[in-house]
């Protein structure tokens, strides 16, 4: 369990990605985590299934932060690392491993917050189906 507090801006030398470019330039970016289970493949690679509570919406906000914590989200060909890209070709997943499970916010008009959940796809559940899970990652 932790929170992240970073400031977001475009990458200085890709401006297709986001980065963490300091208070200077970057728009604050806060992100509370906490790991829900731990889990090893076949190949014995750990992966950790992380929930994300952000309090701002920046771009790619839990993608970098993810990234830089060193949990990068399998299936992103962008923010992942060597070692989640090759996790993500060898188990055949084709997008990445982000899922909004509820979205809180205040429709136009309302003065009440709402929430909308959603289960996890059956992909991202079939992905889950061939780890074993551990008591945690060292």
């Amino acid at each position: 369990m932790g929170t992240i507090i970073s400031h977001l801006g475009r990458h200085p030398t890709n401006r297709q990605k986001v980065a963490n470019i300091g208070p200077e330039k970057g728009r604050e970016a806060i992100s509370n985590y906490r790991a829900i289970k731990y889990f090893i493949d076949a190949s014995a690679n750990r992966i950790s299934l992380l929930e994300f509570d952000i309090k701002t919406g920046r771009t790619h906000q839990i993608r970098v932060h993810a990234s830089d914590m060193g949990n990068p989200i399998i299936g992103d060909m962008v923010y992942g690392s060597k070692n989640s890209i090759k996790i993500s070709t060898s188990h055949g997943v084709s997008r990445q491993l982000l899922h909004a499970k509820s979205l809180t916010f205040y429709l136009p008009g309302e003065t009440v917050a709402r929430t909308f959940e959603a289960p996890l796809p059956e992909d991202y559940c079939n992905f889950l189906d061939k780890l074993r899970t551990i008591d945690e990652i060292d």
